[in-house]
């Protein structure tokens, strides 16, 4: 730069030099004709005299104010070389600071709230910008994830139950019982032979809910009892009664007999072992099949418990004769014998000289004197 400088002092200092020496060709006469003794040329008022230029022209080389001088310019132009502040000064330049109106940076996480299902920031304009949380299928409600704890339902360990928004496992929401259900069902098995129990003196199977469903056995003339046919297996003249755990002989021996007659009878009977007896008025009843009135639970009063001719009603004389479910006999299919009269080891409770007896033929409950009338032993026994 300072280079320049100089070098732009040379060429208006030569020029000066150069103006001066054609003024003094066109200032008019040269004076004798000859030059100075000095060997320098004489002028007069706007000639140049001694190499010197009055003020506003160059002088001695120099340049007045306001005119470049010593190589120096004025300030507020370039002076030494230099620039003046403000500008590139001693060949640096000056950094000035940031722009004091220049706007902040925005921060992308100003606030939040609830967006697209999820809470999102927002940045100091309100703008979304990215996900603070992700709700999953939990809504999302003014700023937050909202759990719901029946979002959904599945089977799990036989029940179903309520799932929340995040899937973990909550309350019951449905007992299956025995039913049970398949893991990840919907909904319990429906399950329609869950159980087994009597109706109408048959066996049907309920549900796992405990609804009667369809039939399962019909247990005829025997009837129902603790969810199964009331059924006599007979083996070696010996038939089993699988809901009172008696023994019953298959075929009364004997023939007619009196009461005496009868009680000797059983005590003395060897059949399948010792054991056997004259059968109470309940345990006789016992057998009757096919007369509501006279079965166990029937109307009939006559039990154990009540012996009195006052426990009989009319009820106690049973069903239409000969109409019974074994051969015309109110008794279990599978047992022998004459229809007829078979007598009990229940004496009347307010007359001992008559004892209780059932026809099977008509399946009614009576009493009678044992003096005079006779009828057949069918022996019984506790199970062996």
């Amino acid at each position: 730069m300072r280079i320049k400088i100089n070098f732009l002092f040379w060429l208006v200092l030569s020029a000066a030099t150069v103006l001066s020496a054609f003024s003094g060709c066109w200032s008019g006469d040269s004076t004798d004709g000859d030059q100075s003794p000095d060997g320098d040329e004489e002028a007069a008022d706007s000639d140049i005299a001694d190499g010197n230029v009055p003020d506003g022209d160059a002088s001695d080389g120099d340049t007045t104010d306001g005119d470049v001088s010593d190589g120096d310019m004025p300030d507020g132009d370039v002076t030494d070389g230099d620039i003046p502040d403000g500008d590139v000064t001693d060949g640096d330049e000056d950094v000035t600071d940031t722009d004091p109106d220049e706007e902040p940076e925005c921060d992308p996480q100003t606030s939040y709230a609830c967006h697209s299902g999820d809470v999102y920031w927002k940045d100091c304009q309100g703008n979304w910008t990215t996900p603070m949380e992700v709700c999953d299928n939990c809504a999302c409600l003014t700023d937050a994830c909202q759990a719901n704890p029946q979002y959904a339902y599945q089977c799990d360990d036989n029940d179903i139950y309520w799932y929340d928004c995040h899937g973990v496992k909550q309350e019951i929401k449905e007992d299956c019982l025995g039913c049970g259900c398949t893991d990840g069902a919907l909904s319990c098995t429906v399950n329609n032979q869950a159980s087994l129990d009597c109706n109408d003196d048959d066996v049907y199977w309920k549900d796992c809910n405990g609804n009667w469903m369809e039939q399962k056995e019909e247990c005829g003339v025997n009837g129902c009892e603790g969810g199964e046919c009331r059924i006599f297996s007979c083996s070696n003249n010996v038939c089993t009664d699988p809901v009172t755990d008696l023994e019953w002989q298959e075929t009364p021996t004997g023939g007619a007999m009196s009461w005496d007659s009868a009680i000797t009878h059983c005590q003395n009977l060897n059949l399948e072992g010792t054991g056997w007896r004259l059968p109470t008025i309940s345990e006789l009843r016992s057998l009757i099949r096919g007369c509501p009135y006279t079965e166990t639970g029937g109307s009939c009063g006559v039990t154990d418990s009540c012996l009195a001719d006052s426990c009989r009603d009319t009820t106690c004389y049973g069903c239409i004769g000969g109409d019974g479910p074994a051969d015309g006999c109110y008794w279990p299919d599978g047992m022998n014998g004459t229809c007829g009269w078979y007598g009990s080891s229940s004496l009347r409770e307010d007359d001992d000289s008559d004892a209780w007896f059932v026809n099977f033929e008509y399946a009614c409950v009576l009493n009678d004197d044992i003096t005079t009338i006779g009828g057949n032993a069918r022996c019984v026994r506790n199970k062996q």
